[in-house]
């Protein structure tokens, strides 16, 4: 977890030293919402400060010190690796994410859509 605190930066923290994306999502949490926005938006900050894997592209949960109750580390989690496809489905190209914006696609001339597998 101090390894996310740290790749977020940020000089605005909380008492626990959160930044403000862990601090919205530690509320959303709270507030019973639903966290999928607030985890998106931890793993394009981690995207965009150069970790090509964010969030999402860990083998298991523990490599980062985040295993929440009940989960079984022993189990594989599901796939969330990202992969970057042909936006317009014309071509069957694809891309591993890489610092940075994503490929160009050479047919549409649009970036490569984000996807998982």
């Amino acid at each position: 977890m101090q390894e996310i605190r740290e790749d977020l930066g940020g000089n605005q923290t909380d008492v626990m030293g959160d930044p403000p994306l862990l601090i919205d999502l530690r509320q959303a949490l709270v507030a019973g919402q639903q966290c999928g926005p607030a985890l998106e938006a931890i793993h394009q900050a981690l995207r965009d400060a150069g970790d090509a894997l964010g969030l999402y592209g860990r083998v298991q949960p523990s490599d980062r010190g985040l295993v929440p109750d009940g989960v079984d580390t022993a189990k594989p989690p599901p796939s969330h690796e990202v992969v970057y496809l042909c936006p317009v489905d014309q071509c069957s190209r694809y891309s591993w994410p890489q610092p940075g914006s994503p490929p160009r696609c050479a047919i549409s001339g649009q970036a490569l859509r984000e996807d998982r597998l």
